[in-house]
C-alpha cells in the first residue's frame, strides 16, 4: 500500500510518498517547494 501525505502550510508546501507493509511505513520520496498563490 502507499500512503502519500500532503501539509500546504503559509511558507513551505511538503509532501512525502511512504509504502506501508504490515506495520512498518518506509519513506519513498519527498518534496519542498515554496507556497505561493500561483501553486495553490
Amino acid at each position: 500500500m502507499q500512503i502519500v501525505s500532503v501539509d500546504i502550510g503559509s511558507t513551505w508546501t511538503k509532501a512525502a510518498l511512504f509504502t506501508r507493509e504490515g506495520d512498518a511505513l518506509t519513506l519513498v520520496n519527498h518534496v519542498l517547494t515554496p507556497t505561493t498563490t500561483h501553486h495553490l
